[in-house]
């Protein structure tokens, strides 16, 4: 199977998708940059309703969503259901329409051609009015391949026109974003002021990084709004009350004349909104004019007392950053476009159309749910947020399911993610000092990375396992043992716990523990042993031969018990004490990662042909205990297989 992983997987938002890839050789060249493909014309009329589509998705707290189908009938959300007030409107030929939002109600609202096409950094609805095809599109240049752009708290708003019929017509574009992205709730008082070719708003209070929990929206920072350079003369900008700005726009196409000064007020005080417009003048073929969102929140996280800002921040001014994409908006919405067409190409050419659709909206789903810092000595670390759960800092049973998708696109980032784990278990966050023998759960609870060690949520053979796994296959690829040796101490710490422990886990939590306790696990106790597998890859590759060859031998042993205690039949048990059940073993996926051989061949050929027979209509169940499913760990069940068809 070589270095590159057979499945990709993506996991956010409560959505798991899998890139399946049939393993051709080594990984694309590069770290991560896609090589050209051959040519693959991208949808026009995909088939592909997204549960949830993704609009300005930046982070965690910047995570603008449409919840439903059509754009001009339903306001955008926020990932934890906040509603996050959005409206644009159109003139056509001084007749004024809804593009998107419900209101204002007497107006109406264009006709949605279809599903919204997304692609990995870009979402684009197509909508018809009288004599003139409109294209709306949201672009976050999230490139996994450049972490400076991927860093860069900057969304792309856009709207192509073209004439239907062949003549001529007026075209004046609206849109507005209210204070309900930048506060988390609608009494909040809010302010605004503008700067050159800029307008932001912002909370009176700014809190910074007083606020931690799941399903919380950030009250702190600025948002902007920015016209780019060359639409001084064509474009608007102001702040004032929502009817005040769509009164203005349906009446002549314009903006009040000038800002609102009563302020600060409620975010629901007469809603003040930040608004552009832009003039395309008449229409006949295809024109385009764009905005750009972004938002400035200050510091990002507290790293056990140490307040980290956004990578970008540590190089730029919010007011530099808006000078920089506008004066690189064509290369980089050229480079997203060469991205999302590099991907989509590969997936289809894998898994079909419908595949390829479901895998670039699970990208963007992945994407948003990291933060980029640097502290103050120049360390980068790459943040992730598990969302509708406890909303945790770096869990790493959430980064597990993640890695494959970075190890194949930018594996530095999976280092990033596991970077602050590492530090914090080995006691270099000298504010709290971590005494467990096996890894911990996660950080703290979002923004706030301050967990004490009784406060975990402790799942030792899970997390350890996990990490020996992430370490040895990113070493796999990056071939970079090195940067290890500071915790090297920590790592056979972590061997001699697995290598105890591994074969019967006992009553431990696991990853999917939603199901319940399941006391003498059989899956975990196999990821145990894979994950000492995986430590003797990383010995191996460290020069600890001898150390290599024992656990590995160990492992192998272990193994060939896991076989007999796990036994069932024509498959293997949920829990060793437990005949006549079944779970899926999708731990077993990292044989193929790491290429080694510790559970026989026959094994995964016994499992794959059991899951067949219990197979539903939307697929193989977690176990016995229930229908419900996980993509990610089904799909890497179904990786598994030699056939390209399970």
């Amino acid at each position: 199977c070589g270095m590159q992983p057979r499945a990709l997987l993506l996991l956010y938002l409560g959505v798991a998708v899998v890139f399946l890839d049939v393993c051709e050789g080594e990984r694309p060249k590069g770290h991560g940059t896609l090589e050209p493909q051959k040519r693959q014309t991208l949808p026009l009329t995909p088939s592909l309703r997204p549960p949830s589509t993704p609009l300005m998705v930046q982070d965690p707290y910047t995570s603008v969503w449409l919840l439903g189908d059509d754009i001009t009938q339903i306001y955008a959300q926020h990932w934890t259901g906040a509603p996050m007030q959005t409206s644009s409107l159109v003139r056509v030929d001084q007749q004024t329409y809804r593009l998107m939002g419900p209101e204002p109600t007497h107006v109406a609202g264009l006709k949605q051609t279809g599903p919204p096409i997304v692609m990995a950094t870009q979402t684009t609805f197509s909508l018809e009015g009288p004599g003139v095809l409109f294209r709306l599109s949201f672009a976050t240049p999230a490139l996994v391949e450049d972490m400076a752009l991927l860093a860069l708290p900057v969304s792309y708003v856009s709207l192509e026109a073209s004439s239907l019929d062949g003549k001529p017509h007026t075209v004046e574009w609206y849109f507005h974003v209210t204070g309900q992205l930048c506060s988390r709730s609608d009494e909040q008082m809010v302010q605004w002021a503008r700067g050159d070719g800029f307008i932001h708003m912002g909370t009176v209070d700014q809190a910074v990084l007083k606020t931690a929990g799941d399903m919380v929206k950030i009250d702190w920072g600025y948002q902007y709004l920015a016209l780019p350079s060359e639409a001084s003369t064509t474009g608007l900008l102001c702040a004032a009350s929502q009817n005040d700005t769509w009164n203005a726009f349906m009446k002549s196409g314009s903006l009040p004349s000038h800002d609102d000064t009563r302020q600060p007020r409620a975010v629901n005080d007469d809603w003040p909104v930040l608004a552009v417009t832009l003039n395309f003048g008449p229409v006949t073929d295809r024109m385009t004019q764009h905005f750009v969102y972004s938002y400035d929140d200050i510091a990002s996280l507290d790293f056990f007392g140490t307040k980290l800002e956004a990578l970008w921040r540590t190089e730029a001014t919010m007011e530099e950053v808006l000078v920089h994409v506008d004066k690189r908006y064509d290369e980089i919405r050229a480079r997203c476009d060469a991205f999302d067409e590099a991907l989509y190409t590969r997936l289809t050419r894998i898994g079909g159309d419908k595949y390829a659709l479901l895998c670039s909206l699970a990208y963007r789903q992945v994407t948003g749910s990291g933060k980029l810092t640097r502290d103050n000595k120049n360390t980068i670390r790459y943040f992730l947020k598990e969302i509708s759960s406890d909303g945790d800092i770096s869990t790493v049973d959430v980064i597990f399911p993640e890695s494959p998708m970075l190890l194949f696109l930018q594996p530095e980032l999976l280092w990033l993610q596991m970077l602050p784990v590492l530090e914090y278990a080995n006691n270099m966050t000298a504010a709290v000092p971590y005494n467990k023998t096996w890894a911990p759960h996660h950080l703290g609870t979002w923004p706030i990375a301050n967990i004490k060690p009784d406060q975990q949520e402790d799942m030792p053979v899970e997390e350890t396992a996990n990490m020996m796994l992430m370490l040895a296959s990113l070493n796999k690829v990056s071939h970079d043992i090195t940067r290890l040796n500071p915790f090297w101490k920590l790592l056979q710490q972590w061997g001699v716990y697995l290598n105890s422990t591994s074969l019967d886990p006992g009553n431990q939590l696991c990853t999917d523990d939603f199901e319940g306790p399941s006391p003498h696990n059989a899956n975990l106790a196999l990821k145990g042993i894979m994950g000492m597998a995986a430590y003797s890859v990383l010995c191996k590759q460290a020069g600890y031969t001898k150390e290599a060859e024992a656990f590995m031998a160990q492992a192998k042993d272990y193994a060939q018990k896991w076989t007999k205690l796990a036994a069932d039949g024509d498959h293997s048990r949920l829990q060793y004490d437990k005949p006549n059940s079944w779970s899926l073993k999708y731990n077993l996926l990292f044989q193929q990662v790491l290429d080694v051989d510790v559970f026989p061949k026959e094994v995964i050929e016994k499992e794959l042909a059991f899951y067949k027979l219990k197979t539903n209509k939307y697929g193989v169940p977690l176990d016995i205990r229930a229908d419900f499913t996980k993509l990610d760990w089904e799909a890497w069940v179904a990786a598994l297989a030699e056939e390209a068809q399970v």
